[in-house]
């Protein structure tokens, strides 16, 4: 058992990964981004806090 206590708050050690460009094309193919739902055109026009009415 270590006595050495250990504090989360401190950051811990980086990690670099290095991906050749067919691994890191094939690894976008297996793991996509898929956006859960689109924007909705409603909501970006009502954000008009600065106009006068």
């Amino acid at each position: 058992m270590s006595t050495k206590t250990r504090n989360d708050h401190l950051p811990g050690e980086v990690v670099t990964w290095k991906m050749s460009e067919e691994d890191r094309l094939a690894y976008i193919a297996k793991h996509p981004i898929i956006p859960e739902e689109k924007p909705k055109l409603l909501d970006m026009i009502e954000q008009t806090p600065w106009s006068k009415k």
